[in-house]
């Protein structure tokens, strides 16, 4: 196990160590049906990462023993030498490094541009001898071996590794073999999603479609949208920069699907931009905010559009109009987490009117039928409080505004201002000009972290301690930003990764 961790890492780090740029064949060997394709642009991301600096060579020395230890006396001069010289390795370093998704999310490849079929052979016979890797097999229109449980192929001109992240390997030689004799044709690379791909700028560029979701996202993706959708049309392109004190990534539709053009054009025309008044009503600590504005009669009926979702909204089963609290809302609608394990939320609409509350009001005998397993009272004029399976939701209509809450405290401030609000935080500049926005506030999250005990949450921490805050616009239908801002606005993130190495 020792030696495979030790061989993996240094294939990625000859990677690593190296720069590109130029367009070869090799990529005719990406799956025309690939659900994720991602272009790694690595001479941009070494010579901003500041790994080629006088300062790091004590990194490399490390990395250098890190690598040889544990390894015999012909692996541990090729680790020297390859790392003198990583082009000594066979792969090509002028030429874009590709990771892919197949058709399912369980099958993920590593392509690169091999210039001499002889030393990259070399390279396998000294893993080959430690034990890592199998012998080298003669295949079609290629050579290939097993490394653990990857298959890597290779001839004069394509390197590709792949992997389905299980045990099973039963089909995955097959599978790289008709990917390394696939022609043009039938390969990503010749669709126009490729060449947009290599016109982003950024130092990674993806192309993606939501069929690699996980089946327990794919329901709530669907709603109001057209029912025979398809979640391979929904493409975007993503291209990230690392630039001196944030991260940006910049998001555009590639959707050409007639039906899902037209269902997203209408959502737009049911939102308007975001107001951040709202955001005087959560605490400054908040650290999740999420705002949206909308008119809610008109994204009813285009949510009504479904017919799976018509026949929930309309259970004649349940004595409240979903249409009427729908039509109700119109501007903003705001959902905030209060602290970093999303326990406690608070839900605010803004409202033209709380009519639509009393029909709450005839729902009460329905629930006093369930024999206490769930309970639902009218606690003012307008607002409620329901509990079932020892949780309980306070809900109601104040000063104009919706709110739906998870805790008894909050509720009890629902719908007041704070002092010290999120409106007079960073949170207040980065609402402008957007139907959709979340902020992230990364300080919170660590100052609250001191106090918490949960493990995933405190392995976060080191990476979160860099972060200042993070938000996400959606200015339309057609594109979207993401911005994660450092707390040192000098440096960018590949370089912070450097320092943590050192």
């Amino acid at each position: 196990m020792k030696k495979l961790i030790s061989n993996t890492i240094f294939i990625l780090v000859v990677i690593f160590f190296s720069s590109c740029s130029s367009k070869s064949e090799y990529t005719d060997a990406i799956p025309q049906d690939a659900s994720m394709v991602i272009s790694l642009n690595m001479k941009k991301i070494v010579d901003k990462s500041g790994i080629n600096e006088e300062n790091s060579k004590a990194l490399v020395r490390r990395i250098t023993d890190a690598l040889k230890s544990g390894l015999g006396a012909k692996s541990n001069k090729a680790v020297e030498e390859l790392l003198k010289d990583p082009s000594s390795s066979g792969i090509s370093f002028e030429d874009n490094i590709y990771l892919f998704s197949g058709d399912s999310s369980n099958l993920f490849g590593i392509l690169a541009k091999l210039d001499d079929e002889d030393d990259f052979s070399s390279i396998l016979e000294v893993l080959n001898e430690e034990g890592v890797s199998s012998e080298i097999h003669d295949g079609d229109k290629c050579q290939w071996a097993k490394i653990g449980n990857l298959f890597c192929g290779f001839n004069n001109g394509t390197l590709m590794i792949i992997s389905n992240g299980t045990d099973d390997s039963s089909g995955l030689k097959e599978t790289l073999m008709s990917y390394m004799r696939q022609e043009k044709d039938k390969s990503f690379s010749n669709t126009s999603y490729f060449k947009k791909l290599n016109e982003a700028k950024g130092e990674m560029a993806m192309i993606l479609n939501f069929s690699l979701l996980p089946s327990n996202l794919v329901s709530q993706l669907k709603i109001g949208m057209p029912a025979d959708m398809k979640l391979e049309d929904l493409k975007y392109l993503m291209n990230v920069d690392f630039n001196a004190g944030n991260i940006s990534c910049q998001v555009q539709s590639l959707i050409s699907e007639a039906s899902i053009v037209s269902t997203l054009e209408d959502i737009d025309k049911a939102t308007m931009n975001v107001d951040n008044d709202l955001l005087a009503y959560y605490p400054s600590n908040t650290v999740l905010w999420s705002g949206a504005s909308i008119k809610g009669g008109e994204l009813y009926s285009i949510l009504s559009k479904n017919p799976a979702v018509e026949r929930m909204m309309d259970d004649p089963m349940i004595p409240i109009d979903i249409n009427d609290i729908f039509s109700a809302v119109d501007g903003d609608v705001a959902l905030g987490y209060i602290n970093p394990s999303l326990d406690d939320m608070i839900l605010y609409g803004k409202v033209k009117t709380d009519q639509f509350m009393s029909g709450f009001d005839e729902l009460i005998p329905l629930v006093a039928m369930s024999g206490g397993q769930m309970t639902l009272k009218k606690t003012g004029k307008a607002t409620y409080q329901f509990g079932a399976m020892g949780e309980n939701l306070w809900f109601g209509v104040k000063n104009g505004m919706l709110y739906v809450t998870n805790n008894a405290s909050l509720a009890n401030m629902a719908c007041q201002k704070y002092p010290n609000s999120l409106f007079n935080t960073k949170a207040a500049s980065s609402t402008a000009n957007s139907r959709f926005v979340t902020f992230i506030n990364a300080q919170q999250i660590v100052s609250q972290m001191t106090m918490m005990s949960d493990y995933n949450l405190k392995m976060m921490q080191p990476v979160l301690n860099y972060c200042d805050y993070a938000t996400i616009n959606v200015p339309d239908r057609n594109s979207a930003k993401m911005d994660v801002f450092l707390k040192d606005k000098s440096v960018n993130v590949l370089q912070l990764l450097v320092r943590e190495l050192q």
